[in-house]
């Protein structure tokens, strides 16, 4: 586990923190995902995951419903970090909701982090309940990588909550908490906050702010895209960036479609 174990343990945040090759490609979220995802598509309309990052299911629903979602993009960025190495990555994932109950998986092509990774498999579950305007995601997502060479599946628990000020306007936070961050024995804590905002059915725009820690180190990573919806599909393109020193600003193309 030692080269997992050196990917996002950060070095001094005095400066800004300096990632070698692998901890750029391995800075490990998103968008990443599954439920994560889906907050990140109410923000964006049909996006992520980021950018890990999300809503098929609300406090109001009552109904047992599937569904289905794949998506291309050019680059699967997670929290301001390629997931991919810049490459194109091929993802989908199923739902399941039953009232304010959800769960689903979610996978994506990847790169192999140096541990021959070439898939990440995320699994989660939670509750959507709502307090008047404020509508709460409460959830447990796994993150695995099957026939990984080292082991680095881990978990995390997600407290996020939305609102709505007007009916454009998302405003999004939420908070992913792990013990074993990477299976590394490392604790980490993630917090976000979005904004998104719809001009009609098919064109929108969002933007995040968000600060990983991971045993007392930090970094900051922000987005900001556009998204289209037409001819059925999803359409988003999207800037990414972190303060990590030498580490590059990344930009995703991704198309997307719901089964």
């Amino acid at each position: 586990m030692s080269s997992i174990q050196a990917a996002l343990s950060l070095p001094n945040i005095a400066e800004p923190p300096t990632l070698s090759p692998l901890e750029q490609e391995w800075a490990h979220s998103a968008p990443k995902r599954g439920r994560h995802m889906k907050n990140v598509k109410k923000l964006i309309g049909l996006a992520l995951l980021a950018s890990a990052a999300t809503v098929t299911t609300t406090g109001a629903a009552s109904a047992q419903e599937f569904s289905g979602n794949v998506a291309l993009t050019s680059n699967y960025v997670w929290r301001g970090v390629t997931q991919s190495d810049g490459d194109f990555a091929v993802q989908g994932g199923v739902d399941y909701t039953h009232g304010i109950f959800y769960a689903g998986v979610w996978a994506s092509s990847v790169d192999d982090f140096g541990v021959d990774a070439s898939s990440e498999l995320d699994a989660y579950f939670g509750i959507t309940p709502s307090l008047g305007p404020v509508e709460f995601d409460l959830g447990v997502i796994g993150y695995f990588y099957p026939g990984a060479s080292d082991e680095i599946d881990f978990t995390e628990i997600k407290l996020g909550a939305s609102y709505s000020p007007i009916e454009a306007l998302s405003i999004a936070a939420a908070g992913y908490f792990s013990d074993d961050f990477g299976n590394t024995g490392n604790e980490s804590v993630y917090l976000e906050l979005g904004l998104g905002y719809t001009f009609n059915e098919t064109f929108s725009v969002s933007g995040a702010y968000g600060n990983q820690d991971i045993d007392g180190d930090d970094y900051d990573t922000w987005n900001l895209g556009a998204s289209v919806a037409a001819y059925g599909f999803g359409f988003d393109l999207r800037y990414w960036d972190t303060d990590i020193e030498d580490a590059d600003e990344e930009i995703s193309f991704t198309i997307s479609r719901e089964l």
